[in-house]
């Protein structure tokens, strides 16, 4: 039954089964065909893709090598700092170098953002950058060359007073390395001082030096006004004051300010003009001039320094130096008339005559105590070994010598040890002393006809004057 059953089994499946056929299966071959042309299809679209992605990575790599040639240049148009080396100081150097660096880092970083986007503020960033280098590389060299000249000046003693340009002291703590330094974003070179700060730009070349042009003008007035009086030429004050005046009209606010504080030697004085002008010890018409009256009895002087006031200045320094002209002026005429005067006359020796003429100039001056002051000291004929320096203190005057001891002048002190004193100083000879060392007396030298006549005076007081004796 089971075989049967098999059998009919079997006759059922060739039944079933389709019949064979050997022509050509269209269908096949055209499946084929077309997955065929799908892997031709893909392999051409291969070969294209690979083609296309060599493409992109050459656009990249050219793309790669323009930024890189633009950047380069870039780089190459940013400004050195080959002034750097100029700084001494490692810690200033250290401040300028990383500045340089900075200043590098931005400028690259805005490349790169320019090359990308032409933006014109990023440009115009770049190119602020490029300034602050330029800016900072000048101004180093500028403060440089300054440093330099202001040694050159200091070791030649031409610096002016430090009152006129550098009462802050920046110049001094600047050019020796006592200064912080600092570089502003523009590439401002500044120097803190006390806690200020200071950028150098405000402060190049203002320092002073003496005014040298001023001195030999001065120089020349004095050394004319006494040859016009060794020639027997009496000047005229009101017209010495003019030329001095307009001598000095070309001088600039800043070179009178270093005249009225330099002290001058044609002046035989030992201060500055500022110094005297304050002590109120110089002519009463010369503080007449531009009004100025003593404050606890001494004269401002600040005010010299305003710029504004520069005419006043001028105004009290051509007086004051007309007098010191008109002085050199009287003594050559003086010693002049002294020779036509004695032609053919036979006198004492030079030295005597000096110590005779001291003994007259200290008895007239302690004459009245009144008049002892710091004018009338430095106007004794004093060796200059036994003057150094005169001070005052209190009213009573202190004379240097030439190795600081002292001779103290006190007004108030008798007059015979004033005379004492001051015979000592003038080096007044001893037969001097005992002739003409009275309590008020002088002598009076004169020659007439030829012959020398040594006359004892006495003081007889303001109204009478020096009268001789009987």
């Amino acid at each position: 039954m089971g075989s049967k059953s098999h059998n009919k089994n079997n006759n059922m499946a060739k039944k079933e089964q389709p019949k064979l056929s050997y022509s050509p299966n269209t269908g096949l071959i055209a499946g084929e065909a077309q997955v065929a042309a799908s892997e031709v299809g893909l392999t051409n679209a291969s070969g294209a893709f690979g083609q296309g992605f060599g493409a992109v990575f050459g656009e990249i790599q050219k793309a790669n090598e323009e930024r890189d040639a633009r950047m380069e240049a870039y780089e190459a148009s940013l400004p050195g700092m080959g002034n750097v080396n100029l700084i001494q100081d490692p810690a200033n150097k250290q401040i300028i170098t990383s500045f340089l660096n900075k200043q590098r880092d931005e400028f690259n970083r805005l490349a790169e953002i320019w090359d990308k986007t032409k933006d014109r503020g990023v440009k115009d960033q770049m190119e602020a950058v490029k300034f602050s280098l330029i800016n900072l590389n000048d101004q180093i060299k500028t403060f440089d060359e300054d440093k330099m000249e202001f040694r050159t000046a200091f070791d030649e003693n031409q610096l002016a007073s430090v009152e006129t340009y550098d009462k802050e002291g920046f110049f001094t703590n600047a050019f020796t390395n006592n200064a912080e330094m600092q570089v502003g974003e523009n590439g401002d070179l500044g120097f803190t001082i006390n806690n200020k700060s200071y950028n150098y730009k405000d402060k190049a070349g203002k320092w002073n030096v003496d005014a040298s042009e001023e001195e030999e003008f001065i120089f020349k007035a004095f050394n004319s006004g006494r040859s016009n009086g060794s020639k027997g030429i009496k000047m005229n004050p009101d017209d010495a004051y003019t030329n001095m005046f307009a001598g000095l009209k070309r001088s600039s606010a800043s070179d009178l300010q270093v005249l009225a504080t330099t002290d001058l030697v044609g002046d035989n004085r030992s201060e500055t003009f500022r110094q005297q002008f304050a002590s109120g010890n110089l002519d009463p018409n010369l503080y007449k001039k531009i009004g100025m009256t003593a404050t606890d009895g001494e004269y401002d002087t600040e005010w010299m320094f305003d710029n504004k006031n520069s005419n006043q200045l001028k105004t009290v320094l051509a007086e004051y130096f007309k007098n010191v002209v008109i002085d050199g002026n009287t003594t050559a005429f003086g010693e002049y008339q002294q020779k036509i005067n004695n032609k053919n006359v036979t006198q004492p020796q030079d030295y005597v005559l000096e110590s005779r003429a001291n003994v007259n100039k200290v008895n007239q001056l302690i004459a009245n105590p009144k008049k002892i002051t710091m004018e009338a000291l430095w106007g004794l004929n004093i060796d200059s070994k036994l003057r150094r320096d005169i001070t005052e203190e209190n009213g009573v005057f202190k004379i240097f010598d030439a190795q600081d001891k002292t001779t103290k002048i006190d007004p108030n002190a008798s007059i015979e040890q004033i005379r004492g004193q001051l015979y000592n100083l003038v080096n007044v000879r001893q037969a001097d002393v005992d002739l003409y060392g009275g309590l008020y007396i002088g002598y009076q030298h004169t020659a007439t006809k030829g012959k020398y006549k040594d006359q004892l005076m006495e003081w007889k007081g303001p109204n009478l004057g020096w009268k001789p004796v009987k």
